[in-house]
């Protein structure tokens, strides 16, 4: 809490020789925050969204019950709103409107304002403190705040954070992996790199706990919802059930619940492969015809009816500072948004990203140009649990099929989307790469026809890992394109992708063909991190807020 100097409401004294002009008008009280100081003289900080806090539905006593549900004062709980009316002696009267019943204040151990108290004259005082509490992201109120002596008023907002998902510019705090080490089927070399840079940021999702799913990214979403004073964590719990018996169904709970972070799930009911959150992404922030968005904007994969659950996308609609919007994933066979696009941190573009898409045309390029003779020994056996049945680059190139496949997908679904997508997030084409990719038609006894999945490991597919330095880290997969598997300087893809990283980012290229490749995903797929969030909404975003307030 900011404490202002005393002696507010008290005469100025003018002397002879101090003109009248010179004095500074003195306000009869104050009303402190985090955020700064609100009165009668400067009401700024009042309009909407006003005093920002956040939901308060974590359980910081573990009793089994949210904080706000529990409707018991919690003096050490650091997800109120810390509020001071100071004065000099004076009486007030407090009001509170709230239509929602999702805020209460709190002084002095009890309950003074709320659903079933709108009206509070407290004793007189210099210094009223108060603790708000809100019930919901974007829950809001206004409290009026009388001065009797003085008949002055001033009347300001509340409002809960909104929930906010991390994107790609922001610090990442952990990661969080499934380690699989058996004999032919193992992540051990990938886990190993990640480990070496991430060190005690990795953490293992225990693979027996959790029936062997190893797609992590798709079960969980990281989102956060901070003020001046607090920060909670939440974590959007898909209602996917996961692989085999239960998967990660409970690894939230299990893993991630605890003081100052919550598991949530919107929506029910038999999950498809679009609610899985390899689906859901986050652009950097951005403008948009005018519109900034400081927050970045949120994309996610649908068409139709085929898209995530419409609880989870009405909900996020909801929140309206990252302004989500879709766009078609039907073409491929898993159908998840971040098979074929990422953002890269970049400090020499002009907003500070590169927005990576997948290119077929400049994949077959490098097919055609790389020499026909070269073995392919990952790609070389003949079932899809184990290989493509493609020996060498010579059968590659030659598949005549293959390669109207690609440039059919190109044309019908990726000029299109990225069409879209320059639309959507005001690109300029210096900002884009177009990251070089092959994909192939699934249709096999395993998984039927049912579209497209990279051929040459998706690269685009990969996890992005920034440092409090600035610097990033990118995991990517192995193309493995090249004769001698452990010798990645030979590999024509990966001296492509090197070229088109932007300086800043330095690359991984991580063994994932076993255990995530052939599983039709890729690094991205099969890890989860959280990012730290950054605060400000109640400043720069209230031009998305307002239609949910005044």
């Amino acid at each position: 809490m900011i404490r202002m100097g005393m002696g507010l409401g008290l005469l100025l004294t003018v002397t002879a020789c101090k003109r009248a002009e010179d004095v500074v008008p003195t306000p009869n009280f104050e009303i402190e925050t985090a955020i700064g100081v609100i009165s009668p003289l400067d009401e700024t900080l009042a309009a909407y969204p006003g005093i920002p806090g956040v939901m308060n539905a974590d359980d910081d006593n573990e009793d089994g019950v949210s904080d706000w549900d529990s409707r018991e004062w919690q003096g050490d709980d650091d997800d109120y709103t810390t509020v001071s009316v100071v004065s000099t002696a004076k009486t007030f009267q407090f009001t509170l409107s709230d239509d929602t019943g999702l805020v209460r204040i709190w002084s002095g151990g009890e309950e003074v304002l709320g659903p079933d108290s709108t009206d509070w004259s407290p004793e007189q005082s210099d210094d009223i403190s108060m603790f708000i509490e809100f019930g919901a992201p974007l829950s809001t109120a206004e409290l009026k705040v009388k001065n009797l002596t003085d008949e002055e008023t001033v009347t300001t907002h509340l409002t809960a954070a909104p929930m906010i998902l991390g994107h790609h510019q922001q610090v990442t705090e952990k990661v969080w992996i499934m380690k699989m080490n058996f004999r032919d089927y193992s992540n051990a070399k990938m886990v190993s790199d990640m480990e070496a840079v991430l060190g005690d940021r990795l953490f293992d999702v225990n693979a027996e706990r959790y029936d062997y799913d190893v797609w992590v990214q798709d079960e969980f979403e990281w989102s956060s919802m901070v003020s001046a004073e607090s920060r909670i964590d939440v974590v959007i719990d898909s209602i996917r059930d996961g692989q085999g018996g239960g998967g990660l169904d409970d690894a939230p709970e299990d893993l991630m619940l605890g003081s100052n972070s919550i598991v949530r799930t919107w929506g029910s009911g038999w999950a498809n492969t679009y609610d899985s959150f390899g689906n859901l992404e986050v652009s950097p922030p951005l403008s948009v015809d005018g519109v900034d968005y400081p927050y970045g904007r949120i994309y996610y994969g649908k068409k139709g009816s085929s898209g995530p659950v419409a609880a989870l996308t009405d909900h996020l609609d909801s929140q309206r500072v990252q302004a989500p919007f879709y766009v078609d994933t039907t073409w491929l066979c898993v159908g998840h948004i971040d098979e074929f696009t990422t953002f890269l941190p970049d400090p020499t573009a002009p907003r500070g990203f590169r927005f990576l898409f997948s290119d077929t045309r400049a994949g077959w390029e490098i097919v055609e140009a790389t020499d026909p003779g070269t073995s392919l020994p990952l790609y070389a056996p003949t079932d899809s649990w184990s290989g493509h049945g493609i020996p060498n680059v010579g059968a590659m190139a030659e598949e005549s099929s293959l390669k109207a496949y690609n440039e059919d997908i190109q044309l019908q679904y990726l000029d299109p989307i990225l069409e879209q997508f320059k639309e959507e997030f005001g690109l300029l084409e210096e900002e884009i790469v177009l990251f070089p990719s092959v994909f192939e038609e699934i249709n096999d006894s395993t998984y039927g026809r049912c579209g497209a999945a990279a051929l040459v490991p998706g690269a685009a597919n990969m996890l992005v890992v920034n440092e409090t330095d600035g610097s990033t880290h990118a995991f990517m997969a192995d193309p493995f394109f090249r004769s001698t598997p452990a010798d990645q300087s030979s590999d024509p893809f990966i001296d492509a992708y090197k070229a088109l990283l932007p300086p800043a980012v330095t690359p991984h290229f991580v063994d994932d063909f076993e255990v995530y490749h052939l599983g039709l995903g890729e690094v991205h797929c099969g890890t989860n991190s959280l990012r730290t969030p950054l605060d400000g909404w109640w400043e720069n975003s209230s031009h998305l807020l307002k239609e949910t307030g005044e």
